[in-house]
């Protein structure tokens, strides 16, 4: 891709005179780029190149604005030079149209533009976006939806501002990564994006955010009655968010805490084992989502329990109190009876939420 994309840069140089009046100028003389402007590097690679040249020999005029006939010239050529191989658009009536009909039949535009009207950041974009293959564009960046403060994901065209910003073609306009997208483009600019689009070395990687990973699984865990059982789970991201989940049969459910469950919102869960308890084992995980919306599950970790002082009623009307009998197979919720299970059976308090686990009968007698 690379050698193709080397390619479009000589052959863009036919293209290159909607943007100059004046020969290509080969050294960088221009009065008005200095070396400490953030896009000199850019405007010298493009007019090195002949992707752009300088009003004159002496101004390059980095702050006149494109047009949307411009922008969208320049878009067909490239597509067409790393489609064929060649550029053989010509000038139409009015000069534009024929690049226009070009993007239209190629699917980069589906609309007409106020052709003369300065181009807006988010319009240029919209059009280069699609100028080249999704395989030309590889994202190297991670810039998560909505990451980019002034482009939320509802924004027009935030699928193609996010796609240049991945693949290294944009960096926004200061340290926070703002797009301006509502801002005219720049001919500083020009030269920046067509420099990095076809030139991959000269593509900027970043991140905006920390990436969303899970460093650390929670672990296996083994108790018996009366422990409080921990499991912990790392991550880094942004503005994280924690939702503890435990398997039911082949399902994960979300849980809650309660007076045996603590934690189920935070990086630390903590399960309280009963004083009476049945072996069994079960499994929980963690959901670590950030402030983009994106999510990550962590590894399963098996709590196994063993069977500890487990009481089984004789007779009918037996009261239990202040107990809580942990019984397989049932997920009791608050004000649950297990004597429901047999009628005979009467408990002074109600059970309270258990864990599930491998169904068999609740009680036995």
């Amino acid at each position: 891709m690379k050698k193709r994309l080397f390619g479009i840069i000589a052959a863009l140089v036919l293209c290159s005179s909607l943007l100059s009046l004046a020969a290509l100028a080969a050294d960088m003389n221009f009065t008005d780029v200095q070396p400490g402007d953030w896009f000199y590097n850019d405007v010298k690679t493009a007019v090195e190149s002949g992707l752009v040249n300088g009003k004159s020999d002496t101004i390059y005029a980095p702050d006149d604005n494109l047009t949307y006939a411009e922008a969208v010239k320049l878009a067909a050529c490239m597509h067409q030079l790393y489609s064929t191989g060649s550029v053989t658009l010509k000038i139409g009536n009015p000069w534009y149209q024929s690049f226009a009909n070009y993007c239209k039949l190629n699917n980069i535009i589906s609309k007409d533009y106020n052709w003369e009207a300065n181009a807006t950041r988010a319009g240029y974009m919209d059009i280069f976006s699609r100028a080249l293959p999704d395989t030309a564009l590889s994202p190297i960046n991670t810039v998560p939806d909505n990451s980019i403060p002034d482009v939320p994901s509802t924004h027009e065209f935030a699928s193609e501002i996010y796609k240049l910003y991945r693949a290294g073609i944009l960096q926004g306009v200061d340290k926070e990564h703002n797009c301006n997208p509502g801002s005219n483009i720049k001919r500083s600019e020009v030269a920046a994006i067509l420099t990095r689009m076809m030139n991959v070395d000269k593509r900027v990687t970043f991140n905006i955010g920390k990436k969303l990973a899970i460093t650390d699984h929670p672990a296996n865990a083994e108790g018996k009655a009366r422990d409080t059982i921990k499991f912990t789970v790392k991550a880094d991201g942004d503005e994280l968010k924690y939702r503890w989940q435990m398997k039911d049969e082949d399902k994960f459910n979300d849980i809650k805490d309660s007076f045996v469950i603590d934690g189920s919102a935070t990086d630390k869960l903590s399960i309280t084992l009963p004083i009476k308890v049945e072996s069994f084992t079960v499994y929980v995980r963690c959901v670590v989502s950030d402030k983009y919306g994106k999510s990550v599950t962590s590894k399963e970790a098996a709590l196994k329990v063993s069977a500890s002082g487990i009481f089984r009623p004789s007779k009918p009307g037996f009261d239990i109190d202040s107990e809580i009998v942990f019984n397989p197979g049932t997920i009791f919720k608050p004000g649950f009876d297990p004597g429901m299970f047999d009628p005979d059976f009467k408990y002074k308090n109600p059970i309270v939420p258990i864990i599930p686990i491998d169904p068999v009968d609740p009680i036995k007698p």
